[in-house]
C-alpha cells in the first residue's frame, strides 16, 4: 500500500502543474466492474470526461458516488460522460484481486452508481494511480485524452460537482 501511494503521489505533483496536458493518452487497455474490454477510444465519445478514483473503504468516495450516478443520468444525452476508477482492487504485482472487484461491484449497486468503473491496466491508468495520493480524486480529459485543468482532490456534492463540470467546459471552450 506504501508503494502504491508514493506512486500516486508522485502522479499527482507531476499532473499537478498541468493545466491541461500537452500530449494525448497512450493507447491502453482495461476492463470494466463487467470485464467488458475498455480502451483509450472511451475518451473520444464525449466533449468532457470526468474521472473519479475512488476505494472500496472510502466513505467520501461511496457518498458521492449517488450524485455522481444522478449527474451521469442527466448528462447522458449530453457532450459529458462520467467514469470511475477502482483504485484499491491490485495486488503488489499489479494484478487484479477478483475478490476485492466482486465488493466494489457490490458498492455500485449499493450506492446506485451505475456510470461505467474501470479497473487500473498497465499503462495509463496505472501511471495515473500511481500519482494519486486521496481518494476520492477526480480528473477531467477532452476527446483527445488531455488532461483538462487541475485534478480535485476530495468529494463534493451533486451542486458542487455540477460546478465543476460546467467550469471544466468553460476552460474547454477557452481553448
Amino acid at each position: 500500500m506504501r508503494k502504491l501511494t508514493a506512486a500516486l503521489i508522485a502522479v499527482v505533483v507531476l499532473l499537478s502543474g498541468c493545466g491541461k496536458a500537452k500530449t494525448d493518452i497512450e493507447p491502453f487497455l482495461t476492463y470494466d466492474l463487467d470485464k467488458n474490454e475498455i480502451t483509450q477510444e472511451i475518451f473520444s465519445n464525449k466533449k468532457l470526461t470526468m474521472l473519479n478514483v475512488w476505494a472500496t473503504f472510502c466513505s467520501p468516495c461511496l457518498e458521492e458516488m449517488p450524485y455522481l450516478s444522478e449527474l451521469s443520468v442527466e448528462l447522458a444525452s449530453s457532450n459529458v460522460q462520467i467514469l470511475g476508477l477502482v483504485a484499491d482492487v491490485m495486488d503488489q504485482k499489479g494484478g487484479i484481486i477478483s475478490d476485492q472487484v466482486n465488493y466494489a461491484q457490490q458498492l455500485v449497486l449499493k450506492t446506485g452508481a451505475l456510470y461505467t468503473h474501470l479497473l487500473p491496466s498497465d499503462g495509463f491508468l496505472v501511471d495515473l494511480l500511481s500519482g494519486v495520493y486521496a481518494v476520492p480524486t477526480t480528473f477531467f480529459f477532452d476527446t483527445r485524452g488531455n488532461q483538462v485543468g487541475e485534478p480535485v482532490l476530495g468529494g463534493k456534492n451533486k451542486m458542487g460537482w455540477e460546478a465543476e463540470i460546467n467550469a471544466r467546459l468553460e476552460l474547454l471552450n477557452e481553448t
